[in-house]
């Protein structure tokens, strides 16, 4: 039998993301009866966790990208000067809307 050492690891994570959810919670999440609204705010605090960790790594790098976004302050578009979600600024710009916030870095 070929051990899959990733496949492994994730296993092992998962069961003790599991034992850790029924300790706090005592339920396994299949059960836990919430609202989609309540659903989508976990998925979200667990997002910016994610995206706090990211931030963390890229300090690590030897040549951290700098990459800064600017959110529509009017329709939320983002855009990064990456070059991804360029349509975004496209969008706002032509319709004459020059309302780019803070740059995030």
């Amino acid at each position: 039998m070929i051990m899959d050492n990733y496949r492994d690891k994730v296993m092992e994570l998962h069961e003790k993301q599991s034992a850790k959810g029924m300790s706090k919670y005592g339920i396994p999440l299949e059960e836990y009866n919430s609202t989609m609204g309540i659903r989508i705010a976990h998925l979200q605090e667990e997002l910016m966790d994610a995206l706090h960790y990211t931030f963390w790594m890229m300090e690590m790098l030897p040549e951290a990208p700098k990459v800064e976004q600017r959110v529509c302050q009017d329709c939320n578009a983002v855009w990064c000067n990456k070059g991804n979600n360029i349509a975004a600024k496209e969008h706002c710009l032509k319709s004459g809307m020059e309302h780019w916030g803070v740059g995030i870095e």
